[in-house]
C-alpha cells in the first residue's frame, strides 16, 4: 500500500512534536530522536514512490519501527538498579565452586613446587611439555567438572586457565629454540613466527566461542587475528608509513565484513563484539603509529585522513559516538600542520577559525537537527582548548608581551560565542562572551602600558557592564545582557577590594563612587528579583565605604588628621555622609534605600565605636564624641524602628561613654566615689531604668544591662579594691533585695534573691578580714546556712519555695569549704559532721530525701580526710569505717521501715544505704598484713548486700545474692594467696572456682535467663579450658597432662550424663587438644608442600561429595551421613 504525506500533515506532526517538547511530556533528546526518524521515513517514502514500491516500504517501515523502539526505550524511566538474592541453591553451589577452586590452587601450589624443584635439570621440550601438561591437566578438569559434576561455573573457568596457558606453550617454544634459532623469539624470523602462533590460535579461540558461546573467547580470537595482522606487516619489512596504511586496510576490511554479516544470525555472537573492538583497536594503533612518524607534517595529515575516516562512519552508522574520536583526531591533525610549519606564528587565530568550522560540519551530515547541537558543543569546547593553549605557550615561551595576534583572536572568540549563545538559549553560555571581551580590552590596556592596572580593570568591567548591559539594544547582543551586567559586577567588585587590599584609598574611593553610580542605573532598570533585592544594600554600603576610603587618603596625607582624629572619624564621616544619603532618599520617596541607608550608618557608627577602643590618638575627646553621637544616632534609629535588640545597645553605649567621660574627670572626683566608681556605672543603668517605665521595652533593656553590668562591676572593684570593695557589695545586697521585691516572677525573683544572699556573704567575708584578719571564715558559710535556714523556718512562704534551691548547692559549698580549710583540726571534722547531720535533717524535712547522698559522700571525705591526718593504727582506721557502715545500714534500714512506700523507685534509706557501701568499700585503702584484715572487708560487703535484700522485690531478690556470691571471691584468693599452694595445682586451684560460681550462680537463678547464662557458662568454660591449656603448655610436664586429661574427662562425663553441651564439647575440645599437643613431635616435621597436597585433596574431596549429595538428594535418596547427622542433632536438642 502506497502512502504519503502532504506538507499540512508535516506541519501539523512538527506543531504537535514541539509542543509536546514545550510542556516537558518527552526530553530533548526523544525529540531529536523522533523528528530525525521522521524526516528519514518522509524521505524513504519519497524514494518508495519512484522505486520498488513494497519491498523497499516493508524495509522502510521496519527501519521507522526500530526507530520507535528505541524511542519507547528512551521514554522509560530510569528504575534503580537492584540487586537480586541469590538463592539457597546458588550460594551452595558458588560455595562448591570455591572450594573447588581453592582445592586446585592448592594443589596446584603443591605440585609445582614438587615438579619445579627439579626445573634447572630439564631441556626445552621437556619444559615446554610440562607447560602443556599444565593446560592438559586444566582441561581435563573443565571435562570432568562439566560431565560429571555439572558445576558450570568451575568448569568454565578451568577452561579459561587452560587457554591462557595456549600462547604461554607458542611463546615457551619460541623461547627455548624448540623451531631453530631463526624460528625464536630473539631470532630474525621472530614475525613469522608470532604471525603463524597467531593465525594457529585464531580458529582455537574461534571455535571455543562457538562452542561455549561465550564472549571473553571472541575477544581472543578477536585479538589473535589482530596480533596476526601485526606481526604478518611487521615480517614483511614494511616501512613504518606502509605499515600504518596496512592496519588502516586492516581496519577497513574489518568494517566491510561487519557490513556484509551484521544481519546474519549465526555471526551476532561476533558481530556485537566486532563493533567495540574496531573502535579500540583502531584508536591504538592509529595514535601508536601517529607518533612514530618522523615527519610532522604527514602525521597531521594522516590524522586529518583518520578523522575523515571517522566521519564516514558517522555518516554510515549515524552513531555520536564517533564524534568525539573525529575530533581528537581533527585537532591532531591540525595542531601537527599548524605548528610545524610557517602557520606556527598565527596559531592562535587559525585555532579559533578551527573551532568556529566546527559550526558547520552538521551541514554535511544527515538529521542535521540532530547533529547541530552536538557541534556546537564541540565548537566551544575546542574554542576554548585553542584559547588555553595559546595562553600557555605564549607563558612557556616567555612571550608575556601584548599581542595584538592575541587581541583579534579574543574578538573573534567574542563573537563566535555570542553565536553559540544564540544558538542554545543555555544561561551558562551566556557568560562566556564578555569573559572574551574583557580579554580583548585587557589586551589592549597591556599594548598602552599603564603605571597600575587596577583602574583600568575597573573600567573595563564599567565598559562591558554598561555597554552590553543597559546601553546597546541590538538583537544579536541582547542575548548576553545580563551576563555582561553580572560579569562587569564581579571585577568592579574584585577590583574595588583589591584597592583595599593594597591600601591605595583614593583609587578605592574613585572606584567605589563609580561603581554606587552604576548600581543606582542598576536599580532604576534592572528587572531581576535578586539585583531588585541588592542593589537598595548595595548603593549606601558602595557610597558609605567610598566616604571611608576617601577620608583615609586624607588621613594617609595629612599628619594632623592621624595623630588627633583616626580611622575612627573617619567611620563616624562616613556614617553622617549616610544619614544624609537616608535624609535625600527619604525626601524623593526613595524608601527602600532610605530605610537601609539609615541601618547601614548605623552599622558603620558601630565600627566607629569599637575603632575608637582600637586605635590610638592624641585627643582625649574623640572618643566621648562619637560615643554620645552614636548613642543620639542609635535612640533615634530606636525610635524609627521596631527592632527589639536596640534598647538593649543604647544602655551599653550609655555605659561606655559614663567610662569614657569618667577617664576625662576621675581624678577630680572623690575618693569613695572613685572607689565606687564601676558600681554607680549600674546603677546608672538602674535608675534611667526606673525613671523610662513608661517605655516599658526601653526600661527592660537598660534593666537587663544593669544587672548584667552589676556582677561585672563588683568584680572590677574587688580586683581594683580588695576588702575595701564593702561597700559596694553592700550597695549590691540592698539592689538586689530592692529587685527581689519588685519583680512578680519566680526566676528573677530567686536570681535577685540568692545574689542579695552572696553579696551579703561578701561583706561578712570583707568585715572579717577587716576586723579579725579573716580567722575561721571558712565557718562562715555554715553560719550563712543556719541564717538562711531560720529564714525558711520563720519566714514568709512564698520565700520558702525559693530558698530551697539556694540552701542546698550553698550547704555542699559549706561543706567543702571547710572541708579544704587548712589546717583541718577536730574542730573541722567536728563542723562537718554537724553540718552534715543538719543538711540531711533539713532534706528529710523539704522532702529532698533523694539527696542526702551528696552530705553523706562529702562526710566520707572529711572521715577519710581525719583518719590520714589524725588516725595512725590500720585497725583503728578499719574499725572507725566499719562502724560508720554499720551505723548507716541500721540507719537505713530504720528509716526504710518508718517510710516505707509502696512502689518506690527511690527510697529514704537508698542514700544511707549506699553511704554504708562506699565506707566498707574503704575498707580496702588500709590494709594490713593479718589475713583477717584482707579478709574483713569482702566479708563485710557480702553482708551489706544480704542486709538489703528487703529492699527488693521477690522476683528482684537474687541480684544481692548473686553479688555476694561474686564478691566472695576476693576474700578467697585473699586466703590462697595467703597459705602455700604446691605450684603444679596452683592455676587450678586459681581458675577452677570459677565454674563454680557459675554452677552456684545457676542455682540462684532457678531457670531465669537461661539463654544469657548458658552464653556466660560457654565463656568461662572456654576461658578456664584455654589457661588450663597454656599452664599445660608452660610447664610441659606428665603431670599437667594427666591434670588436663582428667580433668577433661570429668566434664565429658558430667555433660553426658546432665546432659550439658557446654561441658561435653569443651571437655571433647580440650582432650583432643591435649593429645594432639602430646604427639607434636610426630606430625610437626612433616614438609609444608605436604599439608598444601592434603588440604587441596580435603577440599576436593568435599566439593565433590557435596555435588555427590546434590546429585543423590535429587534422586530422592539420602545419605548414611546425613541419616547419621539428622539422628545427632535430634539428641542434642534434648540436652541444655
Amino acid at each position: 500500500m502506497k502512502e504519503s504525506i502532504t506538507n499540512m500533515e508535516q506541519q501539523i506532526f512538527h506543531k504537535e512534536l514541539k509542543r509536546l517538547k514545550k510542556h516537558n511530556y518527552i526530553s530533548a533528546k526523544i525529540f531529536e530522536v523522533v523528528d530525525a526518524a521522521y524526516l528519514k521515513f518522509y524521505d524513504d517514502l519519497q524514494k518508495i514512490e519512484t522505486i520498488v514500491p513494497e519491498m523497499v516500504q516493508e524495509d522502510t517501515i521496519e527501519s521507522v519501527s526500530k526507530e520507535n523502539v528505541k524511542e519507547e526505550e528512551l521514554s522509560k524511566p530510569l528504575v534503580k538498579k537492584t540487586f537480586k538474592k541469590r538463592s539457597q541453591e546458588e550460594v551452595r553451589e558458588r560455595n562448591i565452586t570455591w572450594l573447588l577452586n581453592i582445592g586446585v590452587f592448592l594443589l596446584l601450589i603443591g605440585g609445582l613446587f614438587v615438579a619445579t624443584s627439579q626445573w634447572d635439570t630439564m631441556s626445552g621440550l621437556v619444559r615446554t611439555s610440562s607447560i602443556g601438561a599444565v593446560s592438559l591437566l586444566f582441561f581435563t578438569l573443565s571435562f570432568i567438572a562439566q560431565k560429571f559434576l555439572k558445576i558450570s561455573r568451575s568448569a568454565f573457568a578451568f577452561h579459561v586457565l587452560a587457554s591462557l596457558f595456549l600462547p604461554i606453550i607458542l611463546l615457551s617454544a619460541g623461547w627455548f629454540e624448540l623451531f631453530g634459532s631463526y624460528f625464536s623469539v630473539l631470532g630474525e624470523g621472530r614475525f613469522w613466527f608470532g604471525s603463524g602462533g597467531a593465525l594457529l590460535l585464531f580458529p582455537v579461540y574461534m571455535y571455543f566461542a562457538k562452542s561455549l558461546q561465550s564472549r571473553f573467547y571472541v575477544w581472543f580470537s578477536y585479538l589473535a587475528l589482530s596480533f596476526f595482522a601485526s606481526f604478518f606487516l611487521a615480517a614483511c619489512q614494511l616501512s613504518r608509513d606502509a605499515f600504518f596504511l596496512g592496519m588502516l586496510l586492516f581496519h577497513m576490511l574489518l568494517i566491510i565484513a561487519y557490513h556484509r554479516i551484521k544481519k546474519q544470525e549465526k555471526y551476532k555472537l561476533f558481530t556485537v563484539e566486532l563493533v567495540y573492538y574496531v573502535q579500540i583497536q583502531f584508536i591504538v594503533s592509529s595514535l601508536f603509529m601517529a607518533s612514530l612518524f618522523e615527519s610532522h607534517i604527514f602525521a597531521g595529515i594522516n590524522g586529518m585522513i583518520a578523522a575523515g575516516m571517522y566521519l564516514a562512519l558517522i555518516y554510515v552508522s549515524g552513531r555520536k559516538e564517533y564524534h568525539y574520536v573525529f575530533t581528537i583526531f581533527t585537532l591532531y591533525g591540525l595542531f601537527q600542520v599548524i605548528e610545524f610549519s610557517i602557520l606556527d606564528a598565527w596559531s592562535p587565530v587559525l585555532l579559533v577559525i578551527a573551532a568556529g568550522s566546527f559550526v558547520f560540519i552538521p551541514k554535511l551530515l544527515p538529521e542535521k537537527h540532530s547533529w547541530d547541537s552536538v557541534f556546537r558543543i564541540t565548537a566551544g569546547a575546542v574554542s576554548f582548548m585553542g584559547f588555553f593553549y595559546s595562553l600557555a605557550e605564549l607563558v612557556l615561551a616567555g612571550e608575556g608581551q601584548p599581542s595584538i595576534i592575541l587581541t583579534l583572536s579574543f574578538v573573534i572568540l567574542f563573537g563566535l560565542h555570542v553565536y553559540l549563545a544564540n544558538a542554545f538559549k543555555k544561561m551558562l553560555y551566556t557568560y562566556i562572551p564578555p569573559l572574551f571581551a574583557m580579554a580583548a580590552l585587557y589586551e589592549m590596556v597591556r599594548i598602552a602600558e599603564p603605571a597600575s592596572y587596577l583602574v583600568p580593570i575597573f573600567l573595563i568591567g564599567a565598559v562591558i557592564c554598561l555597554l552590553f548591559g543597559f546601553l546597546h539594544k541590538h538583537a544579536f547582543f541582547r542575548v548576553i545582557k545580563n551576563s555582561s551586567r553580572d560579569a562587569g559586577f564581579i571585577v568592579m567588585f574584585y577590583t574595588a577590594m583589591m584597592g583595599f587590599t593594597f591600601q591605595d584609598h583614593s583609587k578605592v574611593a574613585l572606584m567605589l563612587i563609580l561603581l554606587t553610580v552604576i548600581l543606582g542605573i542598576s536599580y532604576r532598570q534592572e528587572e531581576r528579583k535578586f539585583y531588585q533585592q541588592l542593589t537598595p544594600w548595595a548603593i549606601p554600603v558602595s557610597f558609605g565605604m567610598a566616604i571611608i576610603a576617601a577620608c583615609e587618603a586624607i588621613n594617609s596625607e595629612s599628619e594632623f588628621y592621624h595623630d588627633h582624629l583616626g580611622i575612627a572619624v573617619s567611620f563616624a564621616i562616613g556614617g553622617g555622609m549616610l544619614l544624609i544619603l537616608s535624609k535625600t532618599a527619604e525626601r524623593y520617596q526613595i524608601q527602600d534605600i532610605a530605610k537601609i541607608a539609615y541601618a547601614a550608618a548605623v552599622l558603620i557608627y558601630s565600627a566607629a565605636i569599637l575603632l575608637s577602643y582600637l586605635d590610638f590618638v592624641y585627643n582625649q575627646f574623640v572618643q566621648p564624641a562619637i560615643l554620645l553621637s552614636g548613642l543620639l544616632i542609635f535612640w533615634r534609629y530606636y525610635q524609627k524602628s521596631s527592632y527589639k535588640w536596640i534598647p538593649f545597645i543604647i544602655p551599653n553605649i550609655m555605659l561606655l561613654s559614663y567610662f569614657s567621660l569618667l577617664n576625662i574627670f576621675v581624678e577630680d572626683s572623690l575618693v569613695i566615689l572613685a572607689r565606687m566608681q564601676y558600681t554607680i556605672g549600674g546603677v546608672i543603668l538602674l535608675l534611667a531604668a526606673v525613671l523610662l517605665k513608661k517605655d516599658h521595652c526601653l526600661a527592660a533593656g537598660f534593666a537587663w544591662i544593669g544587672h548584667l553590668f552589676l556582677p561585672i562591676a563588683l568584680s572590677l572593684t574587688y580586683i581594683a579594691e580588695g576588702k575595701l570593695a564593702i561597700g559596694s557589695f553592700l550597695l549590691a545586697a540592698a539592689i538586689y533585695f530592692i529587685s527581689s521585691r519588685r519583680t512578680r516572677k519566680n526566676g528573677k525573683i530567686k536570681v535577685f534573691l540568692y545574689s542579695c544572699f552572696i553579696s551579703l556573704y561578701g561583706v561578712l567575708l570583707f568585715a572579717m578580714d577587716l576586723l579579725n584578719n579573716g580567722q575561721h571564715k571558712e565557718f562562715l558559710p555554715f553560719i550563712i546556712s543556719m541564717a538562711i535556714y531560720l529564714l525558711w523556718q520563720f519566714g514568709r512562704a512564698s520565700d520558702q519555695k525559693h530558698i530551697n534551691w539556694f540552701l542546698i548547692p550553698w550547704s555542699v559549698f559549706g561543706i567543702i569549704v571547710v572541708l579544704l580549710a587548712y589546717p583541718n583540726t577536730h574542730l573541722h571534722y567536728s563542723v562537718i559532721l554537724a553540718y552534715t547531720a543538719t543538711f540531711i535533717f533539713y532534706l528529710f524535712k523539704s522532702r529532698f530525701y533523694y539527696l542526702a547522698s551528696i552530705p553523706l559522700f562529702l562526710s566520707w571525705a572529711g572521715t577519710l580526710q581525719f583518719i590520714l591526718l589524725h588516725v595512725s593504727n590500720a585497725s583503728l582506721k578499719q574499725g572507725i569505717l566499719a562502724a560508720f557502715a554499720v551505723s548507716l545500714a541500721l540507719s537505713g534500714m530504720w528509716v526504710y521501715k518508718k517510710y516505707k512506700q509502696k512502689a518506690t523507685i527511690i527510697s529514704y534509706s537508698d542514700p544511707f544505704l549506699l553511704g554504708s557501701l562506699l565506707f566498707a568499700l574503704s575498707l580496702y585503702l588500709f590494709q594490713s598484713d593479718a589475713i583477717i584484715a584482707k579478709m574483713a572487708p569482702g566479708f563485710l560487703i557480702c553482708g551489706l548486700f544480704i542486709l538489703i535484700r528487703s529492699r527488693f522485690k521477690q522476683e528482684l531478690m537474687w541480684i544481692p545474692a548473686v553479688i555476694s556470691l561474686l564478691w566472695l571471691v576476693q576474700p578467697y584468693y585473699s586466703f590462697i594467696g595467703y597459705i602455700h599452694i604446691p605450684a603444679v595445682f596452683m592455676r587450678e586451684v586459681q581458675v577452677l572456682p570459677l565454674v563454680l560460681l557459675i554452677i552456684l550462680g545457676k542455682m540462684i537463678l532457678k531457670g531465669r535467663y537461661r539463654s544469657e547464662t548458658n552464653k556466660l557458662q560457654w565463656f568461662v568454660l572456654t576461658a578456664v579450658s584455654l589457661l588450663l591449656i597454656e599452664d599445660g603448655l608452660q610447664n610441659s610436664t606428665v603431670m599437667d597432662a594427666i591434670i588436663l586429661g582428667t580433668l577433661s574427662l570429668l566434664s565429658i562425663l558430667g555433660g553426658f550424663y546432665l546432659k550439658i553441651k557446654a561441658y561435653f564439647f569443651i571437655g571433647c575440645g580440650v582432650l583432643l587438644l591435649n593429645v594432639l599437643l602430646q604427639t607434636r613431635p610426630y606430625w610437626g616435621n612433616m614438609p609444608w608442600w605436604a599439608y598444601l597436597l592434603m588440604a587441596g585433596t580435603i577440599l576436593i574431596s568435599v566439593a565433590s561429595y557435596h555435588e555427590w549429595q546434590k546429585q543423590q538428594k535429587t534422586k530422592g535418596k539420602e545419605t548414611i551421613f546425613i541419616t547419621f547427622k539428622n539422628w545427632i542433632m535430634r539428641k542434642l536438642k534434648e540436652w541444655n
